[in-house]
């Protein structure tokens, strides 16, 4: 049997292919529904020290979990690869004044492992911040995706007092699909210009909507990465997408798991008290504190 060709959507002459994948099925009864209900019932009922199935590894990168509206979701998590100074650019960060630098950051092995430990402390990305995107029709009706934007939120400059430098100034290899500018007035997701090369560029285009179209069958799902950047704004921030399924609109959200995403950007970087510096010259690399001017 041939497999059937994943919806195409053109406009402007630009085309954006969704992929596709089966939508899973649900079976249930209502004497299996009850019978689960007993097992979580008596797993909750463990001691403390039974580990929970849904934690998350220290060592590895955090993915938010999903906002859902009406079964569709929108999942959000930073790229790795994108933090890390083996292949791209590494990290500038900051840490506010009631987060401490913990042991347990100090003996993070790289950047890629270093960042999600900042981010859950409260840090802060400085100028950019890379996220990838998934959105997924768990319906059983057509979903058109009409709006990305980012949603605000100011935080105070002069709180963030410890800076965490982990880079060896290699930049990012190539530019990523999508860009939020969050200074602008109207933060929503831009397309970025593709070169001469038939390359993606590092400036800004059009809405991304004006470009593209995205629509997902029962079941399918759409990767998006971005770049989400700020020259003055120490913002902390969540992702809306808008959404129509089967002719009604709705919004899903996604933070980076239970708190917001964090970037900031200084006309005149704050006065940083306390200095961090990834040593990679070290026989064991790990995170040394310097003295300042950081």
């Amino acid at each position: 049997m041939s497999k059937r060709p994943s919806r195409v959507r053109r406009t402007t002459g630009v085309v954006t292919r969704v992929s596709r994948h089966p939508g899973a099925k649900w079976v249930g009864s209502v004497a299996s529904a009850i019978l689960v209900g007993v097992i979580v019932a008596v797993l909750t009922t463990r001691s403390p020290s039974t580990p929970s199935p849904t934690r998350v590894s220290s060592s590895a990168p955090p993915t938010s979990p999903s906002a859902s509206a009406a079964g569709v979701t929108l999942t959000a998590s930073f790229i790795p690869r994108l933090y890390s100074a083996a292949t791209s650019d590494g990290f500038d960060a900051l840490l506010p004044r009631d987060a401490a630098v913990s042991p347990q950051m100090r003996r993070a092995p790289d950047c890629e492992h270093l960042h999600p430990l900042l981010a859950r402390a409260g840090g802060v990305d400085t100028g950019a911040s890379y996220v990838q995107l998934l959105l997924q029709n768990g319906t059983h009706l057509p979903v058109a995706v009409t709006q990305v934007e980012a949603r605000v939120t100011r935080l105070p400059a002069n709180d963030l007092t410890t800076n965490v430098l982990c880079s060896r100034g290699a930049g990012p290899l190539r530019a990523l699909e999508g860009v939020i500018e969050l200074d602008s007035p109207s933060p929503v997701l831009r397309a970025v210009r593709v070169n001469k090369k038939n390359k993606l560029d590092w400036k800004p285009a059009g809405p991304y909507f004006g470009l593209h179209a995205i629509e997902l069958r029962p079941g399918e799902t759409f990767p998006l990465a971005v770049e989400v950047d700020s020259r003055a704004c120490v913002c902390a921030w969540e992702l809306v997408a808008e959404v129509v399924v089967g002719g009604t609109p709705t919004a899903v959200v996604a933070e980076d798991g239970t708190q917001p995403f964090r970037t900031a950007g200084f006309q005149q970087p704050p006065p940083n008290r306390r200095c961090w510096t990834f040593d990679f010259g070290a026989a064991k690399p790990h995170l040394a504190q310097t003295p300042p001017p950081c």
